[in-house]
């Protein structure tokens, strides 16, 4: 398990978020819930990180991005 901000490209899988109540409910609006696949687009070195979920495409602040925690799947899956 890893912090979003340490993927630099690829699909992961959401395990938790360690957030206060305000931030973990932004990412819930944005459909960033623990069990939940995407991938991530883009993801500049202490910059935003920018990741698709379902048909969308978001950017998250490192901040944010750091507070979601994820598991790397595998290109096959």
């Amino acid at each position: 398990m890893t912090s979003l901000i340490d993927i630099k490209k690829g699909k992961v899988k959401v395990v938790s978020i360690i957030a206060g109540r305000g931030a973990e409910s932004k990412l819930a609006q944005l459909g960033i819930l623990p069990g939940k696949e995407m991938e991530v687009l883009s993801n500049v070195a202490r910059g935003p990180v920018m990741i698709r979920c379902d048909n969308s495409r978001f950017i998250l602040g490192c901040g944010l991005a750091a507070k979601v925690m994820v598991e790397r799947l595998n290109e096959d899956s």
